[in-house]
């Protein structure tokens, strides 16, 4: 799974701009959520703390609004090149979802 990941991430820095911005959209956007769900939350474990203030902080969040506002600008691609980049998204949230079912199966 993890390898699946760096594969995707490896491909993406070898194939271009637009498929990096998926890649860190589709991680980022989500981890954003988490953090912005759990903003209230205090955990007692240090690493659960820290994980949400990185995750939810502004900084961090206009990063995000910023992916985004790219991943909108791949209207302006060619028809195939934005099927790609879809499929490619799609990809990734499998495998951020395989990730996370992962987590939870073993907590």
């Amino acid at each position: 799974m993890r390898q699946g990941f760096a594969e995707t991430i490896k491909k993406a820095t070898e194939t271009g701009y637009y498929d990096c911005i998926v890649v860190l959209a589709c991680a980022e956007w989500t981890y954003w959520t988490w953090g912005n769900a759990c903003r209230n939350a205090k955990p007692k474990k240090f690493h659960f703390d820290e994980w949400i203030t990185l995750h939810n902080n502004p900084e961090f969040e206009q990063f995000v609004i910023w992916l985004r506002s790219e991943l909108d600008s791949i209207v302006q691609l060619p028809e195939a090149e934005q099927q790609r980049l879809k499929l490619l998204f799609r990809h990734c949230c499998q495998l951020e979802r395989d990730f996370f079912t992962y987590a939870y199966q073993q907590s």
